[in-house]
């Protein structure tokens, strides 16, 4: 193992050559690595390259070590990319990419992250691709969609999202219960924002709330996404997204307001529905206007209540009162 971690390839010849060849490479160190899984850590793929010709092939690329890694995840995840590949050649490849560490991260997960795009799709060409997608970090509760959103990475985003189970990673909730239309709406990116909601899952996508009570169309007013808040209120449900409260009761406008996001204020109040988000109360009796005015925005709090005075005198004018 040595001489294979040094790429020593002199002495990895002789190993390979020796009668008891076969037995040495499932035998394992004191963390449960063998031979392949250093092959694959270091990059040495002429290494690799030999060890994948042998009988015990199969069984050496199954073998996980103490942290649950096999050589395609060591592979992967140190971004050697002749050496996962190689893996990925066996008949074993499915196996392989089924295999999650300690923290539920799979090959997939570390080609997303690694942002190699060459890996991802070799690894998506396989039967289990959908398997592979629903996988979750078990820390984060994380999936390679979320990964991908973070990094921006539309070409992942889009082969993801053109496997079966499309509508099950768009539904998956992370630890805090976010979705991936949750973080694309804080992020205003305005794609992928479209690209999720033109699945078959994008109601419920946008019924969906974290574990606070917090719609996307919340996150994205919070977070003066301007443009993310005008998609999703374009949908039939806009209206009753805008109204939904989090577990404070605060709705959209009361989040817009709070963080100072004007121009998300101005177009809430130009909607239709704006009187229901005015009338509505926190928890603690708070209103869109004395939230605004708490966190200093007076003069989005002076707004409300111009748009507000205008209201009443619309409706006195139109009442005859």
């Amino acid at each position: 193992m040595l001489a294979i971690e040094n790429k020593n390839s002199r002495n990895v010849k002789r190993f390979l050559e020796m009668s008891s060849a076969e037995q040495a490479a499932v035998a394992v160190d004191k963390g449960r690595k063998n031979a392949m899984m250093y092959a694959a850590e270091t990059g040495n793929a002429e290494a690799l390259r030999q060890l994948v010709q042998m009988k015990s092939a199969d069984q050496q690329a199954r073998m996980i070590d103490i942290y649950k890694m096999n050589a395609l995840i060591c592979a992967v995840a140190h971004n050697h990319e002749e050496s996962a590949l190689l893996l990925l050649d066996r008949d074993s490849a499915e196996d392989q990419a089924n295999v999650r560490d300690l923290q539920g991260a799979n090959a997939l997960i570390f080609a997303t992250l690694r942002g190699n795009i060459r890996l991802f799709r070799r690894l998506l060409e396989l039967d289990n691709a959908s398997e592979q997608a629903t996988a979750t970090n078990v820390r984060t509760g994380h999936t390679a969609l979320v990964y991908a959103i973070d990094a921006g990475n539309e070409q992942m985003i889009e082969a993801l999202l053109d496997l079966p189970s499309a509508n099950e990673q768009a539904l998956c909730a992370d630890k805090e219960g976010s979705t991936p239309l949750i973080f694309a709406a804080q992020e205003g990116k305005t794609s992928i924002v479209q690209r999720l909601l033109r699945l078959s899952s994008a109601e419920a996508q946008v019924k969906s709330v974290d574990e606070q009570g917090r719609n996307a169309l919340i996150h994205a007013a919070a977070y003066g996404e301007i443009e993310v808040v005008e998609q999703l209120l374009s949908r039939e449900s806009g209206p009753d997204q805008a109204k939904h409260t989090d577990n404070n009761g605060w709705n959209a406008l009361m989040h817009a307001a709070n963080f100072g996001q004007s121009d998300v204020v101005e177009f809430l109040l130009s909607q239709p529905f704006a009187a229901d988000l005015l009338v509505a109360r926190g928890v603690d009796n708070t209103d869109a206007v004395s939230i605004a005015s708490g966190a200093g925005h007076f003069r989005i709090a002076a707004r409300i209540i111009q748009f507000a005075h205008g209201l009443i005198s619309r409706n006195t004018v139109s009442t005859g009162q």
